[in-house]
């Protein structure tokens, strides 16, 4: 009985322990990396765009305003919601008129008509 506890104890132990271990490596390594990331900017000469890594200096041409950006996709959203809502009224037209015999029970009749006649 005691030799069956040890092993059941060895097992749980051996289990956890890999376990923790498996668990622990990206814990650690996310926890270095975060404490060794600086967010260092050097100020940039007018004219001229890097990316994080600050390996990748380059000239601009151009330099777009967030804000214009902004007023042109307000815009260009707005004008696609009336398409949208224009479309969807017309759809809804077309279905109703597709589905109004139906409705109205014309179709139920004129299948009544049309299997008498028979």
């Amino acid at each position: 009985m005691k030799n069956r506890l040890k092993i059941i104890l060895f097992v749980f132990v051996a289990v956890t322990t890999i376990a923790l271990t498996v668990i622990a490596r990206p814990v650690a390594h996310l926890t270095l990396t975060a404490w060794s990331a600086r967010d260092h900017r050097q100020p940039l000469p007018p004219g001229t765009v890097n990316d994080a890594s600050h390996l990748n200096r380059q000239l601009s041409k151009l330099i777009v305003s967030l804000e214009l950006l902004r007023c042109y996709y307000s815009l260009y959203l707005e004008m696609l919601y009336v398409k949208v809502r224009r479309w969807r009224s017309q759809l809804h037209t077309i279905l109703w008129v597709m589905v109004s015999p139906w409705r109205s029970g014309r179709a139920k009749r004129q299948n009544r008509t049309s299997s008498q006649k028979l």
